[in-house]
Parts: structure tokens; C-alpha cells; sequence
């Protein structure tokens, strides 16, 4: 799939269409022809839809794991494809740090782009059902591409996941969309103090959606740690974030880090959704920004 395809995914999506082809998305479907996200089903009829019509990809999850939106995680991967000047001339190698239990970046890099992953994950249950979602999709060849590690929680996120991947080569990239709390405290104030099925801040298990101690901008604050520690092994890191208080505190850290060389973000918006993206690199002669990006630090 080409690059810019995928950065136009999902701007418009005919739910009646799908809802006529998907017994599931028909399921969650309101008097207007459209969704009710209110319904707690909604969001996994959605992506199980969406991933197997569009892009021949089998998903399945049990309750209480992240489901993905599948337009947004498409997009940041099109656009970490296009920072990292994938051509398509040769098949570029990836870790995807906290991979969950959906495993969806993974399953989509090597499908759309034929990318090879170490797709790592700290909580083992997580890590089986992404196993699992790999070996439903052997087919498309992701059984080849993908391979998915445990990996101790603590310390630095990238190397854990090359360790756990075995070997010593050099990748491409490196992709997380990290959690975004800091304390379970911090995930229930954002449910508004309730157990919401329908609400993305309770559907998550623990190790998705909180990180102690600093939430996204802690983890990502190890990843930069990490990547200068990994020097040239890795050539592009990058975070996909939802809020845009952690991109700016991660700019501000990318910025007082004198070995990152240069760093560039990115936002998405679908709907009344908006995520944000930073992407950043210790190597020199970095690839040329992608059009609309916005180039911080460039040393």
C-alpha cells in the first residue's frame, strides 16, 4: 500500500457500506446509518472491520484490551514511513515498543509495507494474544515478518525489545504509542471516576494505558535516554501521543539533549480526535523532513 494512501486513510468512511458487509460493525449501528460509540462493542467491531475489509488482516481480542483505531495508527505509521524515507526499494526492519495485545502496528507495517518487526510487550498475557493475531494472519506473510518478545518493563524500552529480538542489527525504526497515565488515579479521573465500557481511558488493562511515575512523558523521556545509548542501531525513533502537553515537554527534552540531532513532529485529527507524533534521531544526514512537518532542534 502506498505511503500516501495510507496517510489519507480513513478521512471518510461509509459506515453503511461496512455495516452492510460486517455483521458485527451492523450490530453496533444507530438509526442514521452510522455507529453508536456509546455501545461497548462498538470500537472492536469497528477495527475487526476495518483491518480485515481493508487491509486482509485478522484481529481478535478478549475483553478489556486497548482496541486500536486503526485510521490514526495507519497514519502515524505512513508517516514514520515517510520521515524514514521508505521507498519501497528494500523491506525496512522496526520495533514496535508495547506492541499489546492487538498488535496492530506491527501486523499493519508488515502488510502495507512489508516491514519486519520485533513487536515486545511486558505483560505476558498481552504478548500471547498478539502471538495469536500473528498466526491468524500467516497468510499475509505475517508469521514471516513479525516476531513478538517479553520484555522486562523496567529501564530502557528500545533495548529491551532489540535484546528480547535477538542479534545485533540495525533497524530503521522504532514506533510506541506509549500509555498515557501516570497513575491509576490519573486513568479513572479521566473516565470521569466511573468504569466506562464505552470510555477508551477504562478500556485498557493496566500495563496499556498507565505508566508510573510520569505517564507518556516519562516513557517517552527513556526512549530518548535510550536512543542516545543506542547511538546509529536504531535511526529513527518516534512516539505516537494524545495529549499536546506531552509533545511539547518531549520537544523540550529532545531539544536539551545535545546528541539527538534532529527531531520533527506531526499531528492527526479524525473527527473531534487529535493525536500528535515526534519523531527524532542521533544519526547525521537524516532523510528530508516530510511536506507539513514541522523541524525542531535540527542540528
Amino acid at each position: 500500500m502506498a505511503v500516501e494512501a495510507m496517510a489519507e486513510y480513513g478521512a471518510t468512511t461509509d459506515w453503511k457500506a461496512l455495516a452492510a458487509v460486517d455483521a458485527g460493525v451492523a450490530s453496533v449501528a444507530n438509526a442514521s446509518g452510522g455507529v453508536d460509540w456509546s455501545l461497548p462493542g462498538a470500537r472492536y467491531a469497528v477495527a475487526r472491520a476495518l483491518l480485515r475489509r481493508d487491509f486482509g488482516v485478522a484481529y481478535e481480542a478478549s475483553p478489556r484490551h486497548l482496541v486500536p483505531c486503526v485510521p490514526n495508527r495507519l497514519r502515524y505509521l505512513a508517516w514514520v514511513a515517510a520521515v524514514a524515507g521508505d521507498d519501497g526499494s528494500r523491506a525496512l526492519r522496526a520495533v514496535d515498543v508495547g506492541a499489546g495485545a492487538s498488535c496492530v502496528l506491527a501486523l499493519l507495517a508488515a502488510r502495507c509495507r512489508g516491514w519486519r518487526v520485533v513487536a515486545s510487550e511486558v505483560d505476558a498475557a498481552a504478548a500471547a494474544e498478539a502471538r495469536a493475531n500473528v498466526a491468524r494472519n500467516a497468510a499475509a506473510r505475517a508469521a514471516d515478518r513479525v516476531r513478538v518478545v517479553v520484555v522486562d518493563g523496567a529501564g530502557a524500552p528500545v533495548s529491551a525489545a532489540l535484546a528480547g529480538g535477538g542479534g545485533d542489527d540495525a533497524y530503521d525504526v522504532a514506533l510506541t504509542n506509549p500509555p498515557w497515565f501516570e497513575s491509576e488515579e490519573a486513568r479513572a479521573a479521566a473516565a470521569g471516576g466511573a468504569t466506562r465500557a464505552d470510555g477508551v481511558a477504562a478500556a485498557a488493562t493496566a500495563s496499556e494505558a498507565v505508566h508510573e511515575g510520569g505517564g507518556e512523558v516519562a516513557f517517552l523521556r527513556a526512549m530518548v535516554a535510550d536512543s542516545v545509548a543506542l547511538g546509529g542501531r536504531v535511526r529513527w525513533h518516534s512516539a505516537l501521543l494524545g495529549r499536546r502537553a506531552s509533545l511539547k515537554r518531549a520537544l523540550a527534552d529532545l531539544r536539551a539533549e545535545p546528541r539527538v540531532l534532529d527531531a520533527r513532529t506531526t499531528r492527526f485529527t479524525l473527527g473531534q480526535t487529535t493525536r500528535w507524533a515526534v519523531a527524532w534521531t542521533t544519526c547525521a544526514a537524516p532523510a528530508a523532513a516530510p511536506a507539513g512537518d514541522k523541524v525542531f532542534g535540527a542540528k
